[in-house]
């Protein structure tokens, strides 16, 4: 739940993160998306 409420904070920008760097963390936004989807894998442990 964390971690989803985070990504969601982070998507929305409620973090700032968008404000201060545009262009550098919409290119982490499709990292961390895709990162998020395999998280709960045997090899992220």
């Amino acid at each position: 739940y964390c971690y989803y409420k985070l990504q969601v904070d982070f998507s929305s920008d409620h973090l700032g993160c968008f404000t201060k760097c545009r262009k550098p963390c919409s290119v982490t936004s499709y990292q961390l998306s895709a990162g998020y989807s395999r998280w709960p894998s045997v090899t992220s442990q």
